[in-house]
């Protein structure tokens, strides 16, 4: 080896440390991109790798529940060999995949398409690909939609790493999460600008091509279309996590009937719950002390945590909610009567670290409301408040928000 290339090979390794600081972390953005492909190019499987030294680990995934794999070449160990799409129409006859432990095994993949992206050094370090369980061709435009949302990859890796950097290395650390909060929010007004265009575009393709495109095309627009306002709605929600930093959000406070506010949250719910016969119990007839908060934001905490609730329930459930008081402090509990969730899952999602993979149930939060509660436990924190939880193995949980006299 001459020593170009082992220069090169130390570069590289030097980007790979890098990148393994991501390894484990769940990431709502690099999720969303996932899903997002999945239901652009209609793909059951959507992976977001590393191709590391001797393994290839996954910054997200959607579709399959394993997280690694051994660097086998053919799929995505290849597709970084050069910066341009690499196309498996059909792995059980194309010879660089068809002893592929992906294509012989349980999964049975028959396509293939990944895009490398690069490390912000210049070197190709992973791939966003899409792989399908039967044989076909990925159209020019489904080509063009890969190739941009691995853009957005190679966007938010970069500011991942900067925010991690200037967190560790700053001496001052709420100066440096300020400085990484100010990139971030950059960052995500940067990803939406695209995805407002596709949206735009997509929609008025599909009012001219009227009368001419096919089901299968319609279907396909209608699919970009939702799949872009959905990411875009996830970014404003972390762009609205960002900003809610407790110790530097400003609050508007004045005086407010905490029971007044905790009943226009059940009549604002109660329009929704008409066709799912949950009932919400309320004693709104308790009499308690006003309570000096900003009574909007107040109002948001209250309503994401019933609404959660809500989600956790089933068709005739009813959702228990009290107001309790003492010399320093009034108590909102919400108990609910759904699925058994453990201690550790409800701090994962109040902090936002809980993952979304595999199998969806009645305990979990939707996607398009995984910051929901993050943002409300900030909102909660900002008037010193705190929140605890109590759940039951049997099933049930219950939450109280405490907010100081």
């Amino acid at each position: 080896m001459n020593s170009s290339n082992l220069v090169a090979k130390i570069t590289r390794e030097d980007a790979l440390k890098r990148f393994r600081s991501l390894e484990g972390e769940r990431d709502t953005v690099f999720d969303t991109i996932t899903s997002l492909a999945a239901k652009t190019l209609c793909a059951p499987i959507v992976v977001l790798t590393v191709i590391d030294l001797d393994r290839i680990w996954f910054l997200s995934s959607f579709g399959i529940q394993t997280n690694q794999l051994i660097n086998d070449e053919g799929l995505c160990a290849s597709t970084i060999r050069e910066e341009k799409l690499y196309l498996v129409e059909d792995a059980y006859l194309d010879p660089r995949t068809r002893n592929h432990s992906f294509v012989t095994g349980d999964i049975g993949l028959r396509f293939y398409a990944g895009m490398p992206f690069t490390s912000p050094e210049g070197y190709l370090l992973g791939t966003l690909c899409v792989m399908d369980t039967v044989p076909r061709k990925l159209s020019t435009a489904h080509s063009n939609v890969l190739r941009n949302l691995t853009r957005l990859v190679m966007k938010h890796i970069e500011l991942r790493l900067t925010h991690l950097e200037l967190i560790a290395k700053h001496k001052n650390p709420p100066q440096a999460q300020l400085e990484a909060d100010q990139l971030l929010l950059t960052a995500i007004h940067d990803l939406r600008t695209p995805l407002s265009t596709v949206t735009m575009l997509s929609s008025l393709l599909a009012e001219q091509q009227v009368g001419v495109l096919n089901a299968v095309q319609e279907k396909m627009i209608h699919s970009i279309c939702v799949a872009c306002t959905e990411m875009a709605s996830q970014l404003t929600q972390y762009a609205e996590y960002v900003s809610c930093d407790p110790t530097q959000l400003f609050l508007e406070k004045h005086p407010t009937d905490l029971v007044e506010l905790v009943k226009d949250c059940i009549s604002e719910q109660n329009i929704n719950l008409s066709n799912s016969n949950i009932t919400i119990d309320f004693d709104s007839k308790i009499v308690i002390p006003s309570i000096y908060i900003d009574s909007q934001k107040i109002r948001k905490v209250i309503s994401t945590f019933l609404n959660y609730s809500i989600i956790r329930s089933n068709s005739n459930d009813t959702i228990n909610i009290e107001i309790k008081c003492d010399e320093s402090n009034l108590q909102i509990d919400f108990c609910d009567h759904g699925p058994s969730v453990t201690s550790a899952q409800i701090e994962m999602i109040l902090n936002a670290t809980s993952g979304r993979r595999g199998k969806k149930s009645k305990g979990t939060v939707p996607q398009e409301h995984f910051l929901a509660l993050p943002i409300a436990k900030r909102l909660l924190e900002a008037h010193g408040g705190t929140i605890d939880t109590v759940a039951h193995t049997e099933g049930g949980l219950i939450v109280s928000l405490r907010l100081p006299l």
